[in-house]
Parts: structure tokens; sequence; C-alpha cells
């Protein structure tokens, strides 16, 4: 099921002719029946009662403070140390294992909107359209979130990383053992939210009696703007686009801002 709502004015009474749309939307699902076949357990788990597209996976508590923090913390992985990741125990049984995968949030985009206006005056002419989502988890991995492997680079981002003098680092210890810090969970879902001016335009029609003796229809002069202004979460990672696809590798190709001057001829 879902929604859209759309609501819009318009004036043309005046000098001054404006015009403003908004749009708002959202979308849901859920699995009603699985025909007998019992729950598939993955990070989007196929499960009956439950969205398709969900993630599942261990719930972060935060870095290991220290190696006896390790040491009093629920039994994970042998090589854990001061910096990696530390998982909630959902079951109480002292150990950290699958058993304790749990739901973590939705991993489509909801409640999606749009705003765009027009105005006119004499000769003048501007219209833009803002768009966004206002809540949406995105699950980066790879050479998004781990140094050097991979063949990757280092994105700024990664310079808060956990050390002994930066122990509260959005990301773990830095480590060539990808085994470790990489398990699914919500430590690596960002939020996602954002609003982004994605074109502005302001042009100028040079009055039709100035072109009469050119034999010219119009003129219009121009300059637009696209993707030149984004407010998004201030968790989401500097380096990355809000845009990007979801399950990402760090290989996006961002939103170009664009800058255009332009002429409009009609004869």
């Amino acid at each position: 099921w879902g929604y859209e709502i759309s609501a819009g004015y318009q004036n043309r009474d005046h000098d001054l002719k404006y015009g403003v749309q908004v749009n708002f939307y959202d979308a849901r699902n859920k699995i009603l029946d699985l025909g007998g076949t019992a729950d598939i357990l993955d990070i989007n788990p196929v499960m009956v009662g439950q969205s398709r597209w969900t993630w599942y996976g261990y719930k972060a508590t935060g870095l290991y403070t220290s190696d006896d923090d390790v040491k009093n913390s629920p039994v994970y992985k042998p090589q854990n140390k001061a910096g990696d990741i530390k998982y909630q125990d959902q079951n109480g049984d002292g150990k950290i294992t699958p058993d304790d995968r749990v739901l973590l949030g939705d991993a489509d985009p909801h409640m999606m909107f749009g705003v765009s206006g027009n105005f006119s005056y004499k000769q003048f002419d501007l219209n833009f359209l803002f768009q966004g989502v206002l809540r949406n988890k995105t699950y980066l991995t790879g050479y998004a979130v781990s140094p050097f492997n991979y063949g990757g680079s280092f994105t700024q981002d990664l310079m808060d990383s956990w050390t002994p003098d930066n122990t509260d680092a959005r990301y773990p210890l830095m480590r060539q053992d990808l085994s470790v810090n990489y398990e699914f969970s919500d430590w690596w879902l960002f939020d996602s939210k954002y609003m982004r001016l994605k074109n502005l335009q302001l042009g100028y029609t040079v009055p039709q009696q100035e072109l009469q003796r050119f034999k010219i229809g119009q003129i219009r002069i121009y300059a637009m703007l696209e993707n030149v202004f984004t407010i998004k979460s201030g968790a989401f990672p500097k380096s990355f686009d809000p845009e990007i696809d979801n399950w990402q590798l760090g290989v996006n190709f961002p939103q170009m801002k664009t800058y255009t001057l332009g002429l409009n001829l009609k004869f």
C-alpha cells in the first residue's frame, strides 16, 4: 500500500506571476504468506509479517574501549581487541552467534517529497525544484568502510577511525583482517535522509519591441544550476552521496554539480 499527496497553487493575475507545487509520497509492503516455506534469514530476510526489503543483522552497542572490555563482554571472535565493534548478546547466552541477529529497520526509502516553483516578473523568470527523502537507511560496505582493502583507497571519513587517542570514533580499528568488524550490523547502516536543490534556473527575455528590427522572434538568456546544494544527515559520510543506491561498495558516481549559461533564439 502507499499514498501520494499533491497540492499546488498558481497565480496569474498580477505582474508577479507565481506557482508552487508540493508532492509527498510513500509506499509500504508486507509479506503475508510463504506457502508453508520457512523464513529465510539473511541480510535482507524473507519473513512473514515483514517488508520484503528490510535489514537483519547484529545490533552494535559501540566499540570495545579496552582489552579488558573485550574479556568482560560476550565472546565473539578470539582476535577481537580494543577498537573493534561490540555486538549485543540478544539471547543472553554469553556469546555472539547468528542467533543474536535481529531486525534492523526498513531497507526502502520512505517519506519522499518534491517541491517545485515558478515565478515571473516582467521579463524575468525563475524556476526551481527541490527533492528529498525524510527516512532512509543506506548500507555501506567494501571500499566505503574498509581502507586499502579490495584494492580500494582511503576516504576522508575514515580518518575518524578508532585509535587509543580517538576512542569516540565513528569507524572501528583499521585492520587487514576482514573477518572482524564487517559482519552485517546496524553499525554500517547510515541515516541517508536528505534534501537537494535539483534545479534552479533564472532567465531574462529581451522585450519584443527590441527585437523587431532584427527579425528575431525571441531571445532568452538564462543561467541554470543543478545539484549545487544538498542538506543531508550529519551522520552520513561526507565522501558519499545520499542518493546512491543501497548496499554500496563505495564505487558510486555522485550527482554532478552543473553550472550552465544559455541563450535561446527563436526566429
